[in-house]
């Protein structure tokens, strides 16, 4: 077809659909259309031109979804020219549609929009020989499509293609409907893995009795017809279909299966769980240390993905979202449309995740099923552990090479910039839409042109795609592109390497406890038939073991981390280096322990944590316990533990590396866990153990930033922090902390204004209090009114407070009556709502149980009474039953603040094994 013949002068024919407003936009193009629709082949018996017709259905969405834009501007400039009172709203509408028919305006619009013509005629050219191919291919494949499909009629009613993302010159997954048929599916790409997995899946539910579905394809090398399976309603839950998911997870780990999500997995009443689109078993990796594929990459499970300030989940299952929820793209789109015979534009969010129909009944929860799944898993792991050999017999077989896809990004983001790239003036100059798309930035370091190639495909309209091939590390394009030895591994030697030196009794164990994980982060709405039975008591070997397993010989390792955005959310991360959740904080756990209750693995754990992690120390954000002084004091408990000089030594270089003069300096935050007072705690102890005079300056220009930071007010004296406009209580953020360290500072320094600093902070906190609450006022800006005294835990409220004052009690720092009464009532007002109110709620020790325990116990031997004990040891979970995260009793996670760790810490350190309170960082 040629590029001119939109400019010959003639009459054209128009082009209406009463059904489809927007389709009068086709008018610009028309002469192109029918000359387009004339190099289609019609076939008798085969397809007719009705059918052709309704073929181009495909095309018209593309040519509307290219043109609404810039004809929507190109129509409001019209209609500034028209008097508004001349023309009603649909006259002004089909004066417009008009205009698109004259030659004069179209070289008009081709001047102003060269890119515009340029994608709509390439894309046409596309649809031209993609039908033809398709039609070509049908009419030589039909005799065998007849027997594998068992169909008899031979007539196409319609041809609709852009079922999946467009690649490689629009070819897009293709539904053929035939005359009294169901319809088939024509893949464009080499689905020999899926031949593979094919026989693989075959094999395995005979061995199995399983009845895990692939639909039946008909194989060609750079196309394959596949069976349509239509999605329906699975309206009872089936134990055994539940099982076969835990099965089919389990396959698609072994195989390194990757992002099986929503749109790639159906439920069917018949088949049951149905893999429509297997391209991406056997994924390349292409760093396994950074990308070390695990039960999550598979993307069956919940796989949430930050767009925007939305999460998305894109997880193939899809099981966690009650009463069939339908999410929303985050990012609004321009939407064109007719109403009242008015163009208007508007903006909405797309409609995102489908539906699977695996619709759970009302107010219950998928934890009551995610026993079956396990055990399914389990079940798989233990029969293909044994079948290793086999495994591979599957896909290695002949000399022959295909593709396995490759992910460089999500397609989303293809999406969103590809539609953003047909903004209207982006389509008025060639380079201008290249250097837009060009913002994607390269993908990875080093010159590796990948970006070169994603623009090549995005410029003409395609979602670019990459592949390698199974038996090679060269990284390749559809549109040409390669990149020799881009991978550390083959896809068939990664699937080798993964059998030989990963699959293991202890792997399963890892994997079990993400798959909790996975369905724990999203299910913390429902209260209903959650947690009614109590769990056995447990030990510091159930600890042992859960490390053994989260860790394995891993460097890293899987926490939950609740979300600081959404309440009652969390997220599956990688542990991170830090004392208050992370690895410094269950190694500090674990080395305390292991003095105890010795273990060689446990102990080989440690070293080599500490060894990989110590060398990724960084300049921390924050200065507290949750940065940089945690780190530090992370270290001293290091050498207190094991008597090793070394701890010291990393301590030190830790502080060389930093430009610390400079953030205290300019820190806005002063409280213990982000601020200044943290740090001054970790370094008075480094202090009293150096004697370097680098570290004895450091000490005093933190205390000296702190004291100079304080407002001094008739009350007494506050704090503020970059966090929150008022004052706070409590330990975590607030004056206790503060105070804490000041009383640390004073002890060593007895600095007599320190201690006037110590009382005035009291006072000022105090006018917080509340009697009626018998506790202190939550002032974080989005504590509601009604739960501004409701805060109960360590990190704010009487149980962290009472911690404090108990310490100033026992300093013997005050000698006046009068204050120590302050004090002193204090306390007794603190150990009195503890008792009261403090032992209820999750075992966290930043907010729950075995902190607030601490307390007590302390209280307890401060006052030589033990009848608070009897309360905590009725009330403190096992270890098989902690209560970590929302609706999920008993699931574990690691973490000193927030997981099992400090748990494991607080039942030592109650019972006298660990000399040092974490609450207030002790250090002897």
């Amino acid at each position: 077809m040629e590029y001119n013949s939109l400019f010959i002068n003639k009459k054209r024919k128009k082009i209406t659909n009463t059904n489809n407003q927007k389709m009068f936009f086709l008018n610009l193009f028309s002469d192109w259309l029918l000359e387009a629709k004339k190099n289609i082949i019609v076939v008798d018996s085969i397809i007719s031109e009705e059918a052709i017709t309704l073929s181009f259905n495909s095309l018209f969405d593309i040519i509307i979804e290219i043109s609404e834009r810039v004809l929507f501007v190109e129509y409001n400039v019209f209609i500034e020219d028209i008097t508004q009172n001349e023309k009603s709203d649909v006259e002004k509408l089909h004066a417009f549609e008009k205009k698109l028919l004259t030659v004069n305006f179209r070289k008009y619009l081709l001047y102003e929009y060269p890119e515009f013509f340029r994608l709509i005629f390439e894309n046409i050219n596309f649809f031209i020989d993609n039908i033809n191919n398709i039609i070509s291919n049908y009419i030589n494949d039909f005799e065998e499509i007849k027997e594998v499909f068992k169909i008899t009629n031979s007539e196409i009613e319609y041809i609709r293609m852009g079922l999946g993302d467009r690649h490689n010159k629009n070819k897009s997954t293709t539904l053929l409907k035939i005359i009294k048929e169901p319809p088939i599916i024509l893949k464009h790409r080499d689905l020999a893995i899926e031949v593979c997995f094919s026989n693989f899946l075959g094999d395995y539910n005979k061995s199995c009795n399983t009845n895990i579905y692939l639909p039946k394809i008909l194989y060609r090398k750079n196309y394959s017809w596949s069976e349509f399976i239509e999605q329906s309603n699975q309206k009872d839950i089936k134990a055994n279909l539940l099982e076969e998911i835990g099965h089919i997870l389990c396959i698609l780990y072994f195989l390194n299966g990757t992002d099986f999500h929503y749109e790639n997995i159906i439920i069917n009443n018949e088949k049951g769980l149905v893999l429509i689109d297997c391209e991406s078993i056997l994924y390349p990796i292409k760093d396994s240390e950074i990308n070390e594929h695990n039960v999550l990459s598979t993307g069956l499970l919940s796989n949430k993905i930050e767009i925007g300030d939305k999460q998305i989940d894109f997880g193939g299952l899809n099981l966690n979202n009650i009463n069939d929820t339908t999410q929303e793209f985050p990012l609004l789109k321009e939407i064109i449309g007719i109403v009242n015979g008015k163009l208007i534009s508007f903006e909405e969010k797309s409609k995102l995740i489908k539906s699977n129909y695996f619709l759970l009944y009302e107010h219950e929860n998928i934890n009551e099923y995610i026993e079956e799944i396990l055990s399914g898993f389990k079940k798989s792991y233990t029969f293909l552990m044994n079948r290793k050999k086999k495994i591979i017999s599957f896909f290695s077989g002949g000399t022959s090479e295909f593709p396995i896809r490759f992910l460089i990004r999500n397609t989303y983001t293809y999406f969103h910039v590809l539609y953003e790239s047909l903004s209207p003036i982006l389509l008025t100059n060639k380079n201008d839409r290249i250097n837009f798309i060009k913002q994607l930035k390269e993908p990875y370091s080093g010159s590796t042109n990948i970006l070169e190639s994603e623009i090549s495909d995005i410029y003409n309209n395609d979602i670019p795609y990459y592949y390698c091939n199974i038996k090679s590390t060269t990284l390749r394009s559809s549109n040409g592109f390669t990149k020799r030895n881009f991978f550390e591994r083959s896809p068939l030697n990664s699937l080798l390497y993964k059998l030989n030196n990963k699959i293991s009794k202890r792997d399963l164990e890892k994997q079990l406890f993400l798959i909790k994980y996975n369905f724990a982060q999203s299910n913390t709405e429902n209260l209903k038939k959650i947690f009614t039975k109590k769990y056995i008591s447990n030990n510091i070997n159930f600890a042992y073991e859960f490390f053994k397993n989260i860790v394995g010989k891993s460097n890293t390792y899987f926490t939950l981390q609740e979300s600081y955005k959404k309440p009652n959310q969390y997220n599956i991360e990688y542990s991170n280096n830090d004392l208050i959740n992370g690895k410094f904080g269950d190694l500090l756990f674990l080395a305390e322990a292991n003095k105890i209750f010795k273990n060689t693995f446990i102990s080989k754990t440690i070293f080599r944590l500490y060894e990989k992690n110590i060398r990724q120390l960084h300049n921390s954000k924050y200065l507290g316990i949750a940065g940089i002084g945690g780190t530090i004091y992370f270290l001293l408990r290091m050498y207190k533990i094991y008597d090793d000089i070394k701890y010291v030594n990393d301590a030190l270089k830790y502080i060389d590396s930093l430009d610390l003069t400079n953030l205290i300096e300019n820190s806005q935050n002063n409280g213990v866990i982000y601020g200044r007072a943290g740090l001054l705690i970790a370094l008075i102890e480094l202090e009293k153990i150096s004697n370097s005079p680098t570290i004895n300056k450091l000490t005093h220009l933190t205390y000296n930033r702190l004291i100079s930071s304080a407002v001094i007010s008739k009350k007494g004296i506050y704090w503020l922090s970059e966090f929150h406009k008022k004052p706070l209580c409590g330990v975590a953020h607030g004056s206790s902390g503060i105070i804490l360290a000041l009383l640390r500072y004073f002890k060593l320094f007895n600095d007599l204004e320190c201690k006037n600093i110590i009382k005035q902070a009291i006072l000022f906190e105090n006018t917080f209090y509340s009697n009626n609450y018998k506790n202190w006022k939550d002032n974080r800006g989005f504590v509601t009114k009604e739960l501004k005294y409701s805060s109960l835990g360590w990190s704010h409220g009487a149980p962290g407070i009472g911690l404090v004052r108990l310490e100033l009690i026992e300093s013997k720092i005050f000698t006046s009556e009068e204050f120590l009464n302050i004090i002193e009532r204090d306390l007794k007002n603190c150990v009195e709502s503890t008792y009261k109110s403090g032992l209820n709620g999750n075992d966290s020790i930043i907010f729950g149980k075995y902190g607030n325990a601490e307390l007590l116990v302390r209280f307890s031997k401060y006052v030589n009474n033990p009848e608070f004990l009897g309360k905590i040891q009725n009330t403190l979970n096992s270890f098989n039953d902690l209560y970590f995260i929302r609706n999920n009793k008993g699931l574990i996670i690691p973490g000193l603040f927030n997981g099992i760790s400090g748990c494991g810490y607080q039942l030592l350190f109650f019972n006298d094994y660990i000399k040092n309170s974490i609450l207030t960082f002790e250090c002897n």
